[in-house]
């Protein structure tokens, strides 16, 4: 599976699993345990569009953040409780979720680079 960092102002913040497919999309971190402060995912999409969330069979609380194409913050939901059936997202072509607290320093307009890091096959 491949990971991305995620930068603010050159100092790496998370390293995340990379979920880009429909199937890893949708499981998310369904009956996954809780994260580590720097840990999260990352949903990617090919492109931009509305993205909502469900936090079904999820058991710990998450900060959600959705991202531009560029990498800009766009949205931030912070403190997302276990098993919410719906939270309505927006036009974005990532989601980042990383555990509650985590993002508490991060705001909406913040510009991230996202670094690819391949798993050695």
């Amino acid at each position: 599976m491949d990971h991305v960092e995620l930068h603010l102002h050159k100092k790496k913040l998370f390293v995340c699993k990379l979920y880009n497919t429909f199937f890893t999309r949708m499981k998310g971190l369904m009956f996954s345990t809780p994260l580590s402060p720097k840990e999260g995912v990352l949903l990617s999409f090919p492109t931009e569009r509305v993205i909502d969330i469900h936090m079904l069979f999820v058991f710990f609380p998450l900060d959600v953040l959705w991202f531009s194409g560029s990498g800009k913050i766009v949205k931030i939901e912070r403190h997302v409780r276990p098993f919410a059936t719906y939270i309505k997202g927006t036009r974005a072509q990532s989601v980042l979720e990383v555990p509650a607290g985590a993002a508490k320093n991060l705001k909406v307009g913040d510009l991230f680079i996202i670094k690819l890091k391949r798993e050695d096959a």
